[in-house]
This record gives structure tokens, sequence and C-alpha cells, in this order.
């Protein structure tokens, strides 16, 4: 499930626990510094939820893994569009994306 992401190993397994016992959450909030790869986790666990060829992870390669990948982000001056959850190509999967450093509602 997490093969090419390095670290994190307790967040790993918890993950890992939690899908094996179909305890994932609804929400998660993936938090931290930059560059540590917040958004590449969590498009790793969102692909492993919906890939439709894997039942441990994702395979990467089916049209779900693919499309979770997907977005199109706002305009960073478009102050509204980040008012909103913005959708990858597949509708089960969005995110909210800061502006400014702030997570605006």
């Amino acid at each position: 499930m997490f093969g090419n992401i390095i670290g994190n190993e307790d967040v790993k397994a918890t993950l890992l626990r939690l899908k094996a016992n179909g305890r994932i959450p609804n929400a998660m909030i993936f938090a931290g510094p930059d560059g540590v790869g917040k958004r590449l986790f969590a498009l790793e666990v969102a692909r492993s939820l919906v890939c439709k060829a894997e039942s441990n992870g994702a395979c990467g390669e089916c049209q779900a893994c693919i499309r979770v990948g997907q977005f199109e982000f706002p305009k960073p001056d478009d102050k509204d569009a980040f008012k909103r959850v913005i959708f990858s190509r597949h509708i089960d999967v969005g995110m909210v994306i800061a502006h400014n450093r702030n997570i605006l509602v």
C-alpha cells in the first residue's frame, strides 16, 4: 500500500490496521512541514481505498487509481475557489487546500 513512501512507519502501520479492520475514518488531516510528502501520502491512502484491482493496496494502473491523482487546482489569485473542497477526477476523492497558509471556511 505504501511501497513508494519512505518513513512514517507508525502512521503506515496504523492505517493498514484500520483498513484491515474496516475502520478507516471518513476524513483525515495530513499536517506537517512543507515538503514532507503529505499530499503524496494522502493520495496513496485514497488510491488504496478506491482501487478496483488490489485488495491490499493500490495497483496504480486501473482507471480509479489514475483518476485519484488528477486535480485541477484553482489559480492562486482566486481566493473564493479555496473555500470549497477541490475534487479530483474521481468523484470520491477531494482535498482542501490552504490559501496563503490558511484554510478558508
